[in-house]
């Protein structure tokens, strides 16, 4: 098992470590994804920020589909990028590293939900990516938070496209080793 000493990267810099409770599964559907954003919205709105713009693929692309449980509380790091990357030179650090985790949906989302939720996407143009792959397909997929300059947050989902660059200070979400 790594230890934080062991740790080293020119690409990736260790942050901060986010604890994720045990869900129950989910089925998708936009009344679940909003009661399961409630806390995010609420803490939006205490911050006078815009609405949140919430992507609709995430219940277009999974609607009625059972995404696994969460049976026990884990911990994901994010790893701020020190420089732009593509979600490929991401995956192949984080590999590289031996950080690399690819989670399902539903801790992917908590993921995302969690970082917004401890302030780690509160500053203009930054944001936190937590890969997942949904049982029977091979894609895979990323959440997003992000938020954009006018202080809106962005939750999304998207495939992934191995070219696709982010920012510096942006960041992943592994595991925790």
């Amino acid at each position: 098992m790594k230890t934080d000493t062991l740790f080293t990267s020119k690409l990736l810099t260790k942050s901060t470590t986010l604890t994720i409770p045990a869900h129950a599964s989910i089925v998708v559907t936009t009344g679940n994804i909003n009661a399961i954003l409630a806390e995010v919205l609420a803490r939006e709105k205490e911050k006078e920020n815009p609405e949140p713009w919430i992507d609709d693929d995430i219940t277009d692309w999974f609607e009625d589909k059972t995404m696994p449980a969460i049976d026990q509380p884990f911990d994901s790091t994010i790893y701020r990028f020190n420089e732009s990357m593509t979600h490929g030179s991401i995956l192949n650090e984080a590999e590289r590293t031996g950080i690399k985790k690819i989670y399902h949906f539903t801790e992917a989302l908590m993921i995302a939900l969690r970082g917004v939720l401890a302030g780690e996407v509160d500053e203009k143009g930054t944001g936190i990516i937590a890969y997942f792959k949904v049982d029977g397909n091979d894609q895979l997929y990323r959440f997003l938070a992000w938020r954009f300059d006018d202080g809106q947050l962005f939750v999304d989902v998207d495939k992934v496209y191995l070219g696709r660059w982010y920012d510096a200070g942006n960041g992943a979400c592994f595991s925790n080793n």
